[in-house]
């Protein structure tokens, strides 16, 4: 009985520690196929893209839902939202249009 209260705690720990969180994670890339400049974020957040804004071709996000923007601060409608998908050469009406990310 003490060895799993012990489990159950050193596991609570490691939880707090390592930062485990539930939000989703989202990598995106300049070129189709994830290619090129690759970056990485993990939500809850919205972010700005700054020197990728309007040049991300391909994306994927796991473990929740991302919704794209294009415009700053993850402003007005959507462009698109993607939940645990990937997406290797974004279309035409979403190429290179993406400007903030806002993950939950």
């Amino acid at each position: 009985m003490k060895s799993t209260t012990v489990t159950s705690v050193l596991i609570s720990i490691l939880s707090l520690t390592l930062g485990t969180t539930n939000a989703a994670h989202v990598r995106y890339c300049e070129h189709k196929d994830f290619g090129g400049y690759c970056n990485g974020l993990t939500g809850p957040n919205c972010w700005n893209l700054d020197f990728m804004t309007n040049k991300i071709t391909s994306y994927a996000v796991t473990g929740g839902t991302c919704w794209f923007f294009d415009g700053a601060n993850c402003a007005g409608d959507a462009l698109f939202a993607a939940t645990n998908r990937e997406h290797g050469q974004l279309g035409s009406a979403h190429n290179d249009r993406i400007s903030s990310i806002r993950c939950d």
